[in-house]
C-alpha cells in the first residue's frame, strides 16, 4: 500500500520565493493514488455573480476525510472571466492539503501562491505580472501534459501575433493556458 509521506514525495514541486509548493492537479493525482474508491465532491455555497464561495468533500468508500472552502471575488485578469473555476480549484486543493497531499510546506498550492504573488506584483509592474502568470499557468500545463515548460515558452514566443512585451496580451495566453 502506498503512504500519503510516498505519494508527496512523487508529487511534482513549485518553487516560490523560496518555498515548495504543490499544484492542485498534483494534488489530485495524489489523492487517486491513495484512495482508487475515492470521490471529490464539490459544493456551491454562494455565487452572487461578483464573488462566490465553494465547498469541497473528499470522501473513501463513503466515509468524509477532508473539506475545505474557499472564496473568490469577479476581478483581476484572471479571476474577471474564471473566478468560479479557481474557486471551486482552491476549495479541492485546500480540502486535499487539509489530508495530508500535496501540503508537506504550506496547505496554499502553488496556483494559489502564484495569483497571490501576481496581485501583490500587478500594481508595481503590469509586465512583471503578466510574464509571471504566464509562466505559472504553462508550467502548470506542461507539468499536466508531459511538456518541457521552456518548449513551450519558445513555442509562445514564435507566435505570429506574438506581443512579449504587452501584459493584456501574455494574460491572454496565460488564460488560455490556465483552461487547457
Amino acid at each position: 500500500m502506498t503512504t500519503r509521506k510516498e505519494v508527496n514525495e512523487l508529487l511534482s514541486r513549485t518553487n516560490i520565493k523560496g518555498r515548495e509548493y504543490i499544484d492542485v492537479s498534483q494534488r489530485i493525482q495524489g489523492f487517486w493514488e491513495l484512495f482508487p474508491n475515492g470521490r471529490i465532491v464539490t459544493e456551491e455555497l454562494e455565487d452572487n455573480g461578483q464573488r462566490c464561495k465553494y465547498k469541497a468533500s473528499i470522501y473513501n468508500e463513503g466515509d468524509l476525510l477532508a473539506t475545505g472552502h474557499a472564496f473568490e471575488e469577479r476581478k483581476g485578469m484572471i479571476n474577471s472571466t474564471s473566478y468560479v473555476e479557481n474557486c471551486e480549484t482552491s476549495a479541492v486543493g485546500r480540502a486535499l492539503g487539509i489530508l495530508g497531499i500535496g501540503s508537506t510546506e504550506s496547505i496554499a498550492s502553488a496556483d494559489e501562491v502564484n495569483g497571490a504573488v501576481a496581485l501583490q506584483n500587478a500594481g508595481k509592474d503590469p509586465l512583471a505580472a503578466a510574464k509571471g502568470r504566464l509562466w505559472a499557468a504553462v508550467k502548470s500545463y506542461a507539468a499536466e501534459h508531459g511538456a518541457d515548460p521552456k518548449a513551450v515558452i519558445q513555442g509562445v514566443e514564435k507566435r505570429p501575433d506574438a506581443k512579449m512585451g504587452d501584459p493584456a496580451w501574455l494574460a491572454s495566453v496565460a488564460a488560455e493556458f490556465e483552461g487547457a
